[in-house]
């Protein structure tokens, strides 16, 4: 397979994502262009509420080694959002992982990073700098894989039960977090109303929308 540029592979696994939350029946968002830390947003409905759930979407490709870094990946944004989730793409073998909530994040880190190197030791997370550090979380990118870090996060995509249960807890727990805010605009991409383009999220939550609602509470957008 030919190696797609950086910004074609991060299409590729925003796509990759978005097909697979939407075929799970997930209703799926794109923050605003200016939101650098969430890619993707899926809106749990509660049935009253929309329960906005953060995803950084990461594409790693096979180069020369078997494990291959994830770029961009910066710890403050693992300090900052507790929900924060991973998504990992691999083009070359059109897999992916889901790691839900930081703290999994963190420990899948250390977990990497505990291995023997073959090279230079692995940087310890609380080694890495809170503000402008990043977390070189590496993954295996063979047709054999992890055996260890695929048994936890790789997704089944012939199941998508798996990964709705996933959304379910992560929604259940910020909705009872009452200590948890974060706030990010977006666009819609799947089941939305196709009236409404854009809609400002508040404390992860937003009013559920419908067509016949003149009045929403949310800040709302023409294109």
């Amino acid at each position: 397979m030919a190696r797609l540029s950086s910004n074609a592979s991060g299409n590729a696994g925003e796509a990759a994502f978005n097909a697979f939350f939407l075929r799970a029946g997930l209703k799926v968002a794109k923050p605003y262009w200016t939101e650098d830390m969430n890619d993707l947003l899926v809106l749990y409905d509660n049935g009253t509420r929309l329960i906005a759930i953060p995803i950084q979407v990461k594409s790693v490709q096979k180069k020369k080694d078997d494990e291959e870094k994830i770029q961009r990946l910066w710890k403050r944004y693992l300090e900052k959002t507790k929900y924060l989730c991973l998504a990992i793409y691999c083009p070359d073998l059109d897999k992916l992982w889901f790691i839900p909530k930081a703290d999994n994040i963190v420990k899948a880190y250390k977990e990497w990073a505990s291995k023997p190197a073959k090279t230079k030791p692995r940087k310890k997370y609380d080694e890495i700098d809170s503000d402008k550090g990043e977390v070189p979380l590496r993954v295996n990118v063979t047709q054999n894989g992890d055996e260890e870090f695929d048994k936890k996060w790789l997704l089944n995509t012939d199941d998508v039960y798996g990964i709705v249960q996933q959304i379910n807890i992560l929604a259940n727990e910020i909705q009872q977090d009452k200590d948890y805010s974060h706030s990010v605009g977006f666009s819609y991409i799947g089941q939305g109303s196709s009236s409404i383009s854009r809609a400002q999220s508040t404390e992860c939550t937003i009013e559920r929308f419908d067509d016949d609602d003149e009045d929403i509470g949310l800040n709302l957008e023409d294109e």
